[in-house]
């Protein structure tokens, strides 16, 4: 891929994270909050909620980290979950 269609061989360089830092501070908050919020949560409704349901609760905590912080964040929380 060369810089701005330029041809003159020279490749352009994409950071591995785009995110700010304040951004990607965000997404990890995101998914270890999120994780122990909806953890909390589902305690009380163990025994009425399907697992299919609380699999598809932490799921949108990790997109949502993983939107707001980028990969790390996502990587986090899928782990945490």
């Amino acid at each position: 891929m060369t810089a701005g269609g330029s041809g003159d061989g020279s490749r352009m360089r994409v950071p591995w994270t785009t995110r700010s830092p304040r951004r990607l501070v965000l997404g990890y908050a995101v998914s270890l909050l999120g994780t122990v919020i909806m953890a909390v949560g589902f305690l009380p409704l163990r025994d009425q909620i399907t697992p299919l349901s609380k699999g598809f609760g932490f799921l949108v905590v990790v997109a949502v980290a993983a939107g707001v912080g980028g990969l790390g964040p996502g990587l986090v929380a899928s782990l945490l979950d």
